[in-house]
């Protein structure tokens, strides 16, 4: 069964394009939302970036449409705690897709596993 990896925000550098490529060769399909312009690098002149540029409040909306339209079974976040990456998991577990989390690298002491 082919999937579709959407992978939102990430760290700096080329991971996420990194990431993206190595899916693709794998035959999956990978795409990416962009939320700001560091979002938008490594992935010039791909068809498989969308940037996101309705309200920040429509981002549940937008989100499950995406989606829902383009068959998304995976997302892939970096960080659980970020504001759109909430919203991700909310509409993620709601559809039952797959969630991958990147840690962000420092310890959290006030978070419970």
């Amino acid at each position: 069964m082919s999937r579709h990896f959407l992978i939102l925000q990430g760290p700096h550098g080329p991971f996420c394009a990194l990431l993206a490529r190595a899916l693709r060769r794998a035959g999956q399909r990978a795409s990416r939302i962009g939320f700001n312009a560091g979002d938008a690098m490594g992935w010039r002149g791909d068809a498989d970036y969308v940037p996101f540029r309705d309200d920040r409040d429509m981002w549940p909306v937008t989100r499950r449409a995406h989606v829902i339209r383009e068959g998304v079974t995976d997302i892939v976040l970096y960080g659980d705690d970020r504001p759109v990456h909430r919203v991700a998991q909310d509409v993620g577990r709601a559809l039952g897709l797959a969630l991958h989390f990147l840690e962000e690298g420092y310890l959290r002491p006030h978070r419970e596993a």
